[in-house]
């Protein structure tokens, strides 16, 4: 071979007139790619002088993938469970196609200082998983300049080549109205996240097209961001109902937003339930034993991040692969709330 070219994967799946997934697969000891073809296509890459380009960066040494999971606005406590969900289903997945796995947290001032780029080269990621970023933030605009493969969660933005794995959270919205509306509610009041959070966008689309649909009018009176906070939500309940009382259902885009609306229903003297219907999102756990039980939309986050895990190992494998949108299924909870 000539050394003075080096060989890339290209070449070798071309001399070996296959894939380039089955070469990558092969090198890596797939179990589904046979015995007889790994050892062919070992003997070849080593006849043709192919270097993986992971060698590089550890002197020659053979190392895993890194995929690393970016989150922003990392807490401490995740009392949805959502989070480690997530982070649950990333690391099986990693696991599964020997991937090392690591976590990194960001924040808005931390997005100053450093660029995605520079973060992601300065801890050798070699595939990004991102989740909680809003629409607005400094990384999701140089998200368009990465050059290793991205897999966004709950998010998907236009001119960035990732993939996205999310449920449709504006779908499930519009079923949450639909059905408060078959009840018989009329003044249906949305207590929503963060104003710039992708998912409060899109749950807000689905709750305003549920209303339009139907034949209602949008009433941005009906409407509070409460940051997914369990407090504000109860704070601005009260805000909500003592200058609206002719509400008649609420809509919340979280289970912890819908503990403080339920628990701020109930000091004002109503009913959750009967007078006011309420709805959550996420079936957190407690959301069973509160209030005899919160109505809720049920996402998967462990299969949210195990399919994560599945998205960003393909893309590894076939990097000219089509950008894809996987939609991980949603269904509606009825409990006692509504």
């Amino acid at each position: 071979m000539n050394n003075n070219k080096r060989v890339g994967i290209r070449d070798v799946a071309k001399a070996a007139n296959v894939s380039i997934t089955t070469i990558s697969k092969a090198l890596n000891d797939y179990p589904d790619v046979s015995p007889k073809t790994r050892k062919k296509v070992k003997a070849l890459a080593k006849k043709m002088g192919y270097v993986p380009n992971s060698y590089a960066r550890y002197m020659g040494g053979i190392r895993k993938k890194t995929v690393a999971l970016m989150m922003s606005d990392f807490k401490k406590e995740d009392p949805s469970g959502f989070v480690f969900g997530v982070l649950s289903g990333l690391y099986a997945s990693c696991t599964q196609n020997d991937h090392s796995f690591i976590l990194l947290a960001t924040s808005l001032n931390k997005q100053k200082e450093s660029s995605i780029i520079e973060v992601c080269r300065q801890n050798n990621v070699d595939a990004l998983v991102t989740m909680g970023f809003r629409v607005d933030d400094l990384y999701v605009k140089q998200m368009k300049e990465i050059d290793i493969p991205v897999t966004m969660i709950d998010m998907e933005i236009e001119g960035v080549k990732a993939n996205s794995i999310y449920i449709d959270n504006s779908l499930a919205a519009y079923d949450v109205v639909k059905y408060l509306i078959s009840k018989g509610r009329k003044n249906i009041a949305m207590i929503n996240g963060s104003k710039n959070a992708y998912v409060s966008v899109e749950r807000y689309s689905g709750y305003a097209k549920a209303l339009l649909d139907a034949g209602f009018s949008l009433n941005k009176n009906y409407i509070k961001y409460c940051n997914f906070d369990e407090s504000i939500a109860y704070q601005n309940t009260k805000d909500l109902i003592n200058d609206n009382p002719e509400i008649d259902a609420i809509f919340c885009a979280s289970d912890l937003m819908a503990i403080g609306t339920c628990k701020a229903i109930n000091d004002l003297g109503f009913k959750v339930g009967s007078d006011i219907l309420v709805f959550g999102f996420d079936d957190i756990p407690v959301s069973q034993c509160l209030f005899n039980g919160i109505s809720t939309v049920k996402q998967n986050p462990y299969d949210m991040g195990f399919e994560a895990g599945k998205s960003v190992n393909k893309q590894l494998l076939e990097p000219d692969a089509k950008k894809e949108r996987i939609v991980v299924p949603h269904s509606l909870i009825f409990r006692c709330t509504a």
